[in-house]
């Protein structure tokens, strides 16, 4: 049987060293490092973080290897729920 290798806390940023990285930044550093699956957040910390989440959710629309996570503002209150539910209404999983 074969083995499957997952990356359960990776990150996409727009660039990494300097050139342009996301969905195929990300796939090619997991294939580099034998990686099946990544559960994927924002590659920044915005202390807003709803449209760093939107922006992942769009990158990786419909890619099986990426599990997008989204980012949550707990301060932010019912705000922070909101996108929660938003998030996860476009295909966050965690």
């Amino acid at each position: 049987m074969a083995d499957f290798v997952a990356d359960f806390e990776a990150y996409m940023p727009d660039e990494f060293n300097g050139e342009p990285y996301g969905k195929t930044g990300l796939l090619a550093t997991a294939d580099g490092a034998g990686i099946d699956t990544c559960v994927v957040f924002p590659g920044s910390l915005p202390a807003d973080p709803r449209s760093a989440n939107q922006a992942l959710l769009r990158e990786v629309a419909g890619e099986r290897r990426i599990l997008p996570g989204c980012l949550v503002n707990p301060t932010m209150g019912a705000a922070a729920a909101d996108d929660v539910r938003r998030c996860a209404d476009e295909g966050a999983r965690t």
